[in-house]
């Protein structure tokens, strides 16, 4: 039980790490953003 909790809280931490960095990555490149809508 434990276990799930804490696989779900580090997915979610790493998704919100990867959202912050696209977010960043946009921000620095916005003429150049692929898949960004």
């Amino acid at each position: 039980m434990l276990y799930s909790i804490l696989t779900v809280y580090i997915s979610s931490t790493t998704t919100v790490i990867l959202l912050a960095t696209l977010t960043a990555d946009g921000k620095s490149s916005e003429s150049h953003r692929p898949l960004v809508k």
